[in-house]
């Protein structure tokens, strides 16, 4: 499906994801900046990826992990920084939000920032709930960096 605003347009068709653009994005993020480009390009086969573009270039993008009944988790929701603060950020995720594919499903989004944004674009923080998590070695780098410096993150 694609959805149409002003020169953007979103799509959740996998033939519209233009990988070495979505790697890029996601290496200017600190949750995916040490994952493997491969890591990456099996993960988008996994998943309804849905891309943000203006006119043929990439300029958003995020992913939804789903069993299609009960939960559809959003991960690597990123745009462009010469695309943010353009409420961008916000359709994308209204646009997953209304996904027919996650209609009675439970939305979870895993973010250790930008809580107010999120919660802007319906979500609703859960301050109890508990994250556990067995990180891969290519992934320990980051995790100790992130643990010294949690500021850093997408600017939606």
């Amino acid at each position: 499906m694609k959805w149409h605003r002003n020169n953007f347009w979103i799509s959740d068709e996998l033939t519209d994801v233009d990988t070495a653009s979505v790697n890029r994005l996601l290496s200017s993020t600190y949750w995916a900046a040490s994952r493997p480009k491969e890591r990456t390009e099996r993960a988008l086969s996994q998943s309804l990826c849905f891309s943000l573009k203006q006119e043929c270039q990439q300029v958003g993008f995020a992913r939804v992990i789903t069993d299609g009944a009960c939960y559809a988790i959003v991960v690597d929701v990123v745009i462009d920084s010469r695309f943010q603060k353009k409420g961008l950020g916000r359709w994308l995720l209204s646009v997953i939000s209304a996904h027919p594919t996650f209609t009675g499903t439970v939305l979870i989004l895993w973010t250790t920032n930008q809580v107010g944004f999120y919660q802007a674009c319906g979500l609703q923080h859960e301050p109890g709930f508990q994250v556990m998590r067995q990180a891969p070695d290519w992934m320990k780098a980051e995790t100790k960096r992130r643990v010294v410096d949690n500021s850093v993150g997408p600017n939606l």
